[in-house]
């Protein structure tokens, strides 16, 4: 576990849904670093499934190679994780690029990316193209990860003919971002402070297309504990609704174990933290 603080209860599942014959997602869970991964490849004769592979393979990997040689507490900084990550994905993206170069059936293979590394009192949340994060919270379902895809740049811009028009053109809408595609990738990340009973969701867009954002919520919140069967039920669920891609899913349950280093956490909230314990304290008094 990266952190005394913290337990982490995790739980994955890939399938490759009803039509296909193979599953071009990868997916990792590595409790002892405190990392999950899922990546969705894309490409011809299977090289999606060998660019998921080796990205999901690569940043496992060199998460690895720097605890072993500087300690798994480094990971308590987010530069660390930050500047650990940027380079894992880097190295990942041109091991890609080349194979792809070198052998003409895996040209133009490449994959999306969705991690999260925790800390001491905090994740990171990485991704490069349309595979999500979510973040269930004292019942509010949140999305961590904005997809990198043509659909979401019409959003962005608030551009609603650009957007029918991607709609009917692309339905899965063109990515944006991939690792893998060009020789160089730009990864976006998110720091969050974790807290008591939050429900972390990583998943390929094969879950996601399936529901909208209330019925996932609702598939979350009345999980049951167990947190395979979780995976379970949000596969079945997914199925039949969209049996024809792969549906990749992980499920982590945070608890935690005693009051956070409060220093971790940054400036503002620590201030904000300090006058509501000063005004308790008044009231109490009184």
């Amino acid at each position: 576990m990266p952190s005394q603080r913290l337990k982490l209860a995790f739980a994955h599942w890939s399938d490759s849904g009803r039509v296909r014959t193979f599953n071009e997602d990868s997916v990792v869970v590595d409790a002892a670093l405190g990392l999950a991964l899922v990546a969705d490849g894309m490409g011809g004769h299977n090289a999606g499934e060998v660019a998921s592979q080796m990205a999901a393979e690569v940043i496992n990997s060199c998460i690895a190679a720097h605890v072993a040689e500087h300690g798994l507490t480094t990971l308590h900084a987010a530069a660390v994780r930050q500047a650990l990550l940027r380079r894992a994905v880097s190295l990942a993206n041109l091991q890609i690029v080349d194979a792809a170069a070198n052998n003409p059936a895996w040209s133009g293979m490449g994959t999306t990316l969705v991690l999260a590394l925790f800390g001491d009192a905090e994740v990171t949340i990485a991704h490069v193209g349309d595979s999500r994060a979510y973040r269930l919270r004292d019942g509010v379902l949140e999305q961590l990860t904005r997809d990198h895809s043509s659909g979401q740049q019409a959003i962005d811009v608030r551009d609603v003919h650009l957007l029918s028009e991607v709609t009917m053109r692309e339905p899965k809408h063109r990515l944006t971002r991939a690792v893998g595609v060009m020789s160089y990738v730009e990864l976006e990340m998110r720091e969050e402070i974790v807290a008591e009973g939050d429900r972390v969701l990583l998943c390929s867009d094969g879950l996601y297309d399936c529901f909208s954002q209330q019925t996932l919520k609702h598939l979350l919140q009345h999980a049951e504990d167990d947190l395979g069967a979780q995976c379970d039920a949000l596969l079945g669920a997914a199925n039949p609704q969209n049996g024809e891609d792969n549906i990749s899913v992980i499920r982590i349950n945070v608890r935690v174990n005693g009051p956070f280093n409060f220093p971790m956490l940054p400036s503002w909230l620590r201030q904000r933290y300090a006058r509501w314990k000063t005004r308790w304290k008044r009231l109490v008094a009184k």
